[in-house]
């Protein structure tokens, strides 16, 4: 063997041993980050369970859970996470509660009676008669005189409305539309479920500076003449009002650093809806306790005469109808077991639920004339 030939083995035996090196030191490395990945992994998972609460997710969430609960805000498993939508410290909740709680106290307004008696007393304590706007100077007084008496404006009327709405929604916002030409002003209330942003000054939250407006989309104008939609960049970007000059936002029941107010329905919507439910199912039961139905008992009867007998009696007999059988058909009345004999409670908490609801005199509604004259 030449000296070449053996240099050359040399250096393929040294070439074969560095690739074995190289490679346990990969295999250990590898080893090594599978085992980091796995433990950290574990770590993450362990710590992700921590944040979750398993009692609260398995037992029955009520409706103020829902609404206020830390499960509600997304704070039980993103404890440490601060939402996209506002600040950690503002009070408001997110607006798909707020648009909600909207809904629900708009429909308790319209279908309870005892939410709608809860509104319209609020708003009778607080305008009584109407109101009164004077001012000392004559100038003054005539052009209050002139917004007030507007026939666009009707304020004698829409003051009721604009009390209603403040105690219903817990916020109104007042738009302001003012002639160019004469000067004269008159005002609109927007919904406030269509604001959908308040931008306020960020060194004092109390003080907007603007409000957006959501897109209101495809209106009927708007599909009875096919050439407008799309023209105003309103009907898809929304639009924003100066706070003060254009709108104004009027707010009730929040703390300092809330920007949406409250209704006054908003904490007493379970309860409204709870009694709601357990007096109908009250008048239900007394509904239910008296009804019977017809247990008919053929004895030695095969199938076919068994289906013959339930297409005959498809139709139950009528009352004073007579019946007439052999000794093989036997009928007896089956009537629910309900213990509910006593239903003088039950009425007088539907009269109670009626009387609010009407606004009238409970007294007069509740106890017999002689009882109220003697209460009175």
């Amino acid at each position: 063997m030449s000296k070449r030939q053996k240099r050359w083995q040399r250096e393929r035996s040294a070439g074969a041993d560095r690739r074995q090196g190289t490679q346990g030191v990969q295999e250990g490395l590898e080893g090594s980050g599978a085992a980091g990945r796995s433990e950290g992994s574990e770590g993450v998972e362990g710590r992700i369970a921590e944040q979750v609460n398993p009692a609260l997710m398995a037992t029955n969430l009520s409706q103020e859970d829902y609404y206020w609960g830390r499960l509600a805000t997304g704070t039980e498993e993103d404890y440490y996470w601060r939402r996209l939508s506002d600040d950690f410290t503002f009070k408001d909740v997110v607006p798909s509660t707020y648009l909600e709680l909207h809904n629900q106290c708009y429909e308790a307004w319209n279908a309870n009676p005892l939410a709608a008696a809860i509104i319209e007393m609020t708003t009778s304590f607080v305008l009584g008669k109407g109101v009164l706007i004077e001012a000392g100077q004559r100038k003054v007084q005539r052009v209050l005189n002139d917004f007030w008496d507007d026939p666009a404006n009707r304020m004698e009327e829409r003051v009721y409305n604009i009390c209603q709405e403040l105690a219903l929604y817990g916020e109104i916002f007042v738009r302001f539309y003012v002639n160019r030409y004469d000067g004269t002003v008159k005002m609109r209330m927007i919904d406030p479920s269509l604001i959908d942003q308040i931008e306020s000054d960020p060194d004092d939250i109390e003080t907007p500076r603007r409000f957006h407006r959501r897109p209101l989309g495809q209106t009927v104008a708007d599909m009875a003449d096919p050439g407008r939609a799309g023209n105003e960049v309103g009907e898809t970007e929304g639009e924003w009002f100066t706070a003060g000059s254009e709108v104004v936002q009027f707010t009730i029941n929040k703390v300092s650093h809330a920007k949406r107010g409250r209704s006054d329905l908003a904490t007493l919507l379970p309860w409204l809806r709870r009694y709601k439910d357990w007096l109908t199912d009250r008048v239900r039961l007394n509904k239910y306790k008296s009804v019977f139905l017809w247990d008919v008992q053929l004895t030695g009867a095969d199938k076919k005469t068994i289906d013959r007998k339930r297409m005959e009696y498809s139709y139950p007999p009528e009352p004073g109808s007579v019946i007439i059988h052999n000794e093989t058909e036997k009928w007896s009345a089956v009537q629910p077991g309900i213990h509910a004999n006593d239903a003088s409670e039950d009425g007088r908490a539907i009269k109670l639920m009626v009387a609010v609801g009407a606004m009238f005199p409970i007294c007069d509604m509740m106890f017999p004339p002689e009882e109220c004259q003697r209460l009175s």
